[in-house]
Order: structure tokens, then sequence, then C-alpha cells
């Protein structure tokens, strides 16, 4: 496990030695909900409200177009991406084409322009890729795809701080006319928990200007499984740059299927993110 100045990490391998060492202190609120494993979830200040409910959609759609990426990628290769140079390539682009379900297009740079060469379409409700199907001659790119292209490759493009060689990326278009691209460290083994180098990355509506960046961490942070252990109950971070866990939270419980414990340090409040719902544990963390 990798960490540096000013974050603490531990891998949980229980919840019984977690909360041991978070324990909340003072009543619970009468309409607090019972979790499983013994433990109460705290009613959710009404500040945070509407935050964490566009956090837990948003790292759902984040999962779920990374996904889309993966596996569209693994079963057009053997039919229509094999043979095509590195060279020739040039991404990806993720379109929502119904609920849950998506349109991967891949590009190809046809005397430098970006083209689209093959698609298919991935629903994340059943888990199934369909559609598969190749463009001869690539066709071009609608707006948005061109929009969304670019977006990618301006924010691959920031100074942003770098916890991995690879990076994948996922871009979603915002309700206020902008594009946000998040760019995820890529995992090196099933054992390794990135948490760190995660950054969203906003552009304008066109994908040429940036608007505004957010970085998830300070620091790199890798956690590892621990070996001879079985599987952890969780993973458990101090968070310093927002107030409540994130999209990127959320999309990180769902890709590595833990549990993840978040105290955040501005407000001494120790959440848990488990898939797509966060809950509040404690609001006295560390002021003991």
């Amino acid at each position: 496990m990798r960490a540096t100045t000013g974050l603490r990490f531990t891998l949980c391998l229980s919840l019984s030695a977690m909360f041991a060492g978070c324990a909340a202190t003072g009543s619970t609120s009468r309409d607090a909900r019972s979790g499983g494993n013994g433990t109460s979830f705290l009613p959710v200040p009404e500040t945070f409200a509407q935050d964490l409910a566009r956090a837990q959609r948003l790292g759902r759609e984040i999962y779920e177009r990374d996904r889309a990426a993966e596996l569209t990628t693994d079963a057009l290769f053997p039919v229509a991406l094999r043979g095509q140079s590195n060279e020739k390539r040039s991404g990806w682009v993720v379109t929502a084409i119904g609920e849950h379900a998506y349109r991967v297009s891949y590009l190809v740079l046809v005397d430098g322009t970006r083209r689209v060469d093959a698609e298919a379409d991935y629903s994340a409700l059943t888990g199934k890729v369909s559609n598969l199907r190749s463009h001869q001659p690539a066709r071009d790119l609608d707006t948005a795809e061109l929009a969304q292209a670019t977006a990618i490759q301006q924010a691959l493009r920031a100074e942003v701080l770098r916890c991995s060689a690879n990076y994948n990326v996922v871009a979603l278009p915002d309700v206020h006319d902008a594009i946000d691209v998040y760019l995820i460290p890529a995992r090196t083994s099933m054992d390794v928990f990135p948490m760190g180098g995660f950054h969203r990355i906003t552009l304008d509506a066109t994908g040429e200007n940036v608007r505004g960046q957010y970085a998830q961490t300070k620091t790199c942070i890798d956690m590892q499984r621990e070996t001879g252990k079985g599987k952890p109950v969780g993973l458990f971070v101090t968070h310093l740059t927002t107030a409540a866990p994130t999209a990127l939270h959320v999309f990180m419980s769902l890709n590595y299927r833990e549990s993840i414990y978040v105290i955040t340090v501005e407000n001494h409040m120790l959440w848990s993110v488990s898939g797509d719902t966060v809950h509040l544990l404690d609001t006295d963390i560390g002021k003991r």
C-alpha cells in the first residue's frame, strides 16, 4: 500500500474492527435506519441531499459507460478491430441510446480525420452487447460525437496528477452546455485498488475549451489486498477535497465491487459507499 503526507488509509478486513475504532458517541436520531452487520444509518443533512443524489446517479453512469467500452471492445475485437494498427485507431465515444443503454462508436483516423468504422450497443440492464457492425467506408462523426471526441483529447492533455501509466476516459455531456471528462487510472492487478489520480475535466459544449477541473485526491494512493487474509469487507479512506463522497467514490465501489468507507475531513463525517448507494454513518469522527 502506498500513502503520503496528510492522508490515512487502512484496508479494513472486518466490520467489527472498523466500527470499534469509528463508533459514534451520543444518541442516534429516531429516524436513523438500520443497515446490515448491526450498523445504523444516520439521516443525511439536507445540505448534502442534492449533491449526494447527483453523485449516486453520475457514479452509476460513469461505471456503465466505462463498462460499455470495455465489453464492446472485447466483442468487436475479433470481428472488426483486429488487424487495425494502433496508429490508426483514435479511441471511442459513448452515446446514450435509451435507459441504461449505450452505443459505443470506435474511431479511426482517415487522412487525418476521425471517423467511425465500428460500433456496438450495450445494455447495462442485461449486461449484454448487441448489434455489432462495421462501416466500410468509415462514416463521419455527428456533431455530438465530434464534440465528445474533441473533449476527450483535450482532457488527456490536461496537466494533472497522473497515478498510472495508462488512463481510461469517460465523457458525460452535461445539462449546462458542457462536457465532463473523467480520467480514471487503469488497474494493473485485481488485487490493487487505485484511489488517487482520478480527475474531472469540464469543457464547453464544443469540447475545445477547458472550463475547469477537479482532482479527487492530492496524492497517488494504491490500496492492495493483503494476501492470505481473504476478501476485505471494505476500503477505508480519508477524503480531503469535498464535504461528502463524490461520483468517483461511487464509481470505485461499483468497479472494485467493494464497499468504500469515506471520512470527510472538513466535517468529521463517516460515510459508506456501497455500489451506487451512499449512507451517513457518523458525524463525529476525529473529534474525540
